[in-house]
């Protein structure tokens, strides 16, 4: 599915992932493991476009999948993409 991106978006994709996948191997001294930056910047990678209104309850069941989903590509970034990114 990665490979679907324009190359500057996948390109970006690695290297965020791979920044978060450091910070989250820090967690000790960070206190920011995987699911705490999920649920920090994974809203704003994966939202709904401008305008788009959902019910309250449906935004949250989008926040929580958006969460799980970014949480496994921070984890998971070397697999993903390769050794070298991480």
């Amino acid at each position: 599915v990665a490979d679907k991106l324009p190359r500057p978006n996948l390109v970006l994709l690695k290297h965020l992932l791979s920044v978060l996948h450091r910070i989250s191997q820090n967690a000790d001294t960070s206190r920011m493991d995987a699911n705490n930056l999920a649920i920090c910047v994974g809203p704003n990678m994966l939202s709904p476009g401008a305008g788009s209104t959902f019910p309250l309850e449906l935004q949250k069941e989008m926040n929580d999948k958006v969460t799980v989903l970014v949480e496994f590509l921070i984890d998971n970034c070397s697999e993903i993409f390769g050794e070298d990114v991480a």
